[in-house]
């Protein structure tokens, strides 16, 4: 018997936050309203129309999972929140460039956390949480609608890889498949989704 279990982690559709590239963590805008999903989103991302749906409480990753789940309604998990950025949420690099705790952060976000923000740990073991609640629901087919630093960390803990090159557009995302063996959970295959939308921000 096939005891392949298949993930979805798909980050949520344009802002206008992201447009502006303002960091947008736990600020909470909605989607910009000329953003919507490729009419054959479902179809390129060979989406299952069962599944367990979970999204992050953020509006973005909401909206976006009704726009391609319209008949389901998702779990909500804060867990799946993108990192907070404290007070330099909705600021740009260029209103921030010249701070000197900005740049540390740069060099070393494992060192350095945003005021009022979230540490690099913090987030990890966050995400590792969100990540076994969804898994111990144990269906076949899981969809979570996250946000790109999220799939990022995501792929470090689940898959134990490095996302430093992995490019997530906006509607698009990580199509994983895995297994339960003698040693533990085996990851058996990662591969990037593809999306019909321009990443603009």
């Amino acid at each position: 018997m096939d005891d392949t279990r298949y993930i979805w982690i798909l980050r949520h559709g344009l802002t206008e936050y992201n447009e502006q590239r303002r960091y947008c963590g736990w600020s909470n805008p909605s989607l910009q309203s000329s953003w919507e999903p490729s009419s054959h989103l479902i179809k390129e991302l060979n989406l299952p129309s069962s599944c367990l749906l979970f999204s992050s409480d953020l509006l973005r990753c909401q909206e976006t999972a009704s726009m391609v789940y319209p008949w389901k309604k998702p779990i909500i998990d804060q867990g799946w929140r993108e990192i907070h950025f404290g007070t330099w949420e909705g600021k740009t690099y260029e209103d921030l460039k010249e701070n000197p705790r900005y740049r540390q952060w740069l060099n070393d976000p494992s060192l350095v956390s945003p005021p009022g923000g979230e540490t690099l740990s913090a987030f990890h073991f966050r995400i590792q949480e969100a990540w076994e609640t969804a898994w111990n629901h144990g269906a076949e087919n899981t969809v979570i609608f996250t946000h790109g630093g999220v799939i990022r960390e995501w792929i470090k803990v689940a898959a134990d890889q490095k996302p430093s090159l992995w490019h997530i557009p906006y509607g698009g995302g990580i199509k994983a498949s895995f297994q339960e063996r003698e040693g533990g959970r085996v990851c058996i295959s990662l591969q990037v989704v593809p999306s019909t939308e321009n990443d603009n921000g």
